[in-house]
């Protein structure tokens, strides 16, 4: 709290005690006295003291210029009865509010008015079931109030302790209160009721608290604020922070304000969260020790940034076992665990059960297949010249031969095209003999363009084209498969209104891991979907030849955009600390670098592994090597089959040829 709003504080206060003490002077023989004010302040206090003041009307001219106005003190305090009004000044005093300009019961006037709603459950004579269904309305209501309040203060004002435990538990489950919103409790228990609330109800233990209670002096009338630190150097405690008496007015008795900073520094205790292996950004590795311990050493992306996290908020971890993250999310969200450190996409469906911090990261959905391979064509031989310019090189070289020389000049032309040698005589008249040398040196050229991209198509062969969007995708592939916390997506894709989700969903089989997923896109006609991140660390992994190259590739339109978070508790009250460190690694690029060092690293261990099993020999069945760009390699049938082809119906021609040569008559 500054310096300032203490002085405001003790001002009111000294207000008090003149402006009472004047009334008791003055007001005798009046029945009515108008004070002339421009302060808040003074209107609350004429409000609260006006009932000791006998039958007396109390008007306060309120105001300047078109705002001034008369204010009936006397007829508001009769409104709210005595004890409402003998509580303004403390209300005043601890929430530091100058406007209190309206006390309603129905919640549809707190949302025209925005401003000060009073609540009434009754518990005298009561069934509890019906105390708790008010109790529960009272809350929703209250929490509308907040939800358009930009600066909320609750007041609990209650001497019963299972009405203020009831009231913890509903308070939470209908998320009446955020780290902003304080909470006021007024009680006349005594502190040793006190402590076992305010130590074991997470409502009064973690949000920003104060419980104002009675001194426990019985020379001094006066209150005493107490406020739960859970995280000290000794421990959680339960701490008097202020004190506020009638004549000395609000007094700290501590280093901390009325309202504590609970999170800033967690004193080195020990805090549980909830996480399984999930490379790249949670990765666990046991070592068994000498003496048979298990060591857990763990390493990733969204480990190192909690890591860093955590040294900053000066916590240590402990990480509680999972199988499956829904278990994670439930302790989450349960409360049993601070946080789950493992990034989730922010889906509306997750928002019901919990809250997630600042978004730092896209975590893509994107789906993966095996990279196209070869098709064997018979047409390949022809391939490295459009039919356009075959037909033009035989048409133009035949009319124009004959339109020159006849028959003779076109057979000679064809024997060049061919690469044959010429053995006859060549024509002596200058036309035909310009054409076959202007032919001659044309055949060279498109005869070396030929085998230049003949050549071409061996070493660089032209691959079917990939499928990289999600409409090629529904329109390519048999199945998608998908983790088994897929389910979540085929629900949100079936409700998407895009006919082109629906498909996706219907495509969509969950249940297989990522790396048994990208194995069967290589012998089957289907893709794997996961997140950008661990797709990229099981490709690197798992998928990466001793040459550098991979067998599946990401395709390049994503299925979902994937901001992300971790998933903490609805209205988590530590909160702005996590945002404020996630933000402060993000900024500084340390996230990105981690994911670059660990992909480099997965990398070239997958090459070393890939280069050692080369050595010895050995096949490695984690990936298909059929189109691996090695330095030397022979040719496929792929390549081949073209020439094969020719081949096989050329010599098929000169048999039949020869055998029809057999069966005539030698005529020579």
């Amino acid at each position: 709290m500054t310096e300032t709003a203490q002085t405001i504080r003790k001002d009111i206060l000294a207000h008090k005690v003149t402006f009472s003490g004047s009334f008791n002077q003055d007001s005798q023989g009046f029945v009515k006295i108008l004070v002339r004010t421009v302060d808040t302040d003074v209107v609350v206090l004429a409000v609260s003291t006006v009932q000791e003041l006998g039958h007396v009307e109390l008007w306060a001219a309120f105001g300047t210029g078109k705002d001034f106005r008369y204010i009936s003190a006397h007829e508001i305090s009769v409104a709210l009865g005595p004890r409402k009004s003998r509580s303004l000044p403390i209300f005043h005093a601890l929430t530091g509010c100058d406007t209190v300009s309206h006390f309603a019961q129905d919640v549809s006037e707190l949302l025209e008015q925005r401003s000060v709603g009073v609540f009434e459950v009754g518990v005298d004579s009561q069934d509890a079931n019906v105390t708790q269904a008010q109790l529960s309305r009272m809350v929703k209501q209250a929490r509308r109030l907040r939800q358009i309040s930009w600066c909320v203060t609750v007041v609990l004002v209650s001497d019963d302790p299972t009405f203020l435990a009831t009231f913890a538990d509903s308070s939470l489950k209908g998320r009446l209160l955020q780290w902003s919103t304080r909470l006021i409790i007024v009680t006349r228990l005594a502190l040793q009721q006190l402590r076992p609330l305010m130590s074991t109800k997470y409502t009064f233990a973690n949000m920003s608290v104060a419980v104002v209670a009675p001194s426990e002096s019985n020379n001094i009338f006066g209150y005493h604020v107490y406020a739960h630190l859970p995280f000290e150097p000794h421990g959680a405690e339960v701490l008097q922070v202020a004190s506020w008496t009638r004549h000395g007015g609000l007094r700290f008795t501590s280093d901390y304000p009325l309202f504590p900073e609970k999170y800033d520094n967690f004193h080195g205790a020990r805090v549980r969260v909830a996480a399984t292996t999930y490379k790249p950004l949670w990765m666990e590795r046991h070592e068994i020790t000498p003496d048979g311990q298990v060591v857990i050493h763990r390493s990733g992306m969204d480990y190192l940034l909690f890591e860093a996290v955590a040294e900053a908020m000066n916590f240590t971890f402990d990480v509680m076992p999972i199988k499956l993250w829904k278990e994670g999310l439930d302790l989450t969200s349960q409360r049993k665990a601070l946080a789950v450190p493992v990034y989730h996409t922010f889906l509306y469906h997750v928002f019901e059960d919990m809250d997630f911090t600042v978004g730092y990261t896209y975590g893509f959905y994107c789906f993966a297949m095996a990279k196209p391979k070869l098709v064997t064509n018979w047409l390949n031989l022809y391939n490295p010249l459009t039919g356009g310019v075959w037909i033009m090189r035989i048409v133009v070289q035949f009319e124009e031969a004959r339109s020159l020389s006849g028959v003779d000049c076109a057979n000679t032309v064809f024997v060049l095209l061919l690469d044959q040698c010429v053995l006859e005589t060549l024509p002596r008249q200058d036309s035909p003999r310009t054409l076959i040398l202007t032919w001659m040196v044309v055949t060279f050229i498109l005869g070396a363009g030929y085998r230049g991209s003949l050549i071409a198509s061996l070493t660089l062969p032209k691959y079917p084209p990939r499928v990289e969007t999600i409409e090629d995708l529904v329109n390519t592939v048999d199945k998608m498969t998908v983790m088994p916390w897929g389910t979540y997506f085929v629900e949100d894709f079936r409700q998407s209104g895009s006919p082109l989700f629906k498909r996706v969903a219907d495509l969509m089989a969950p249940g297989l891991d990522t790396v048994e997923g990208l194995r069967q896109t290589l012998y089957k006609n289907q893709a794997h979907m996961e997140v950008i991140h661990t797709m990229q660390q099981d490709i690197a992994d798992l998928f990466t030849r001793a040459d550098g190259t991979t067998s599946v590739y990401i395709a390049r339109e994503k299925l979902l955009p994937g901001l992300s978070g971790w998933p903490i508790p609805h209205d988590a009250p530590y909160r702005p600390q996590l945002d404020r460190h996630i933000t402060s690694v993000i900024m500084a690029g340390l996230y990105d670098k981690w994911h670059e060092d660990i992909l480099v690293l997965a990398r070239r261990q997958s090459q070393a592994r890939r280069r050692k099993a080369e050595l010895r020999g050995e096949v490695v069945e984690d990936q298909d090597d059929s189109d691996s760009s090695n330095t030397l390699r022979p040719l496929t049938l792929s390549q081949l089959l073209a020439p094969i082809v020719l081949f096989t119906v050329g010599m098929t021609v000169s048999v039949l040829l020869f055998l029809v040569e057999l069966q005539l008559p030698n005529t020579f």
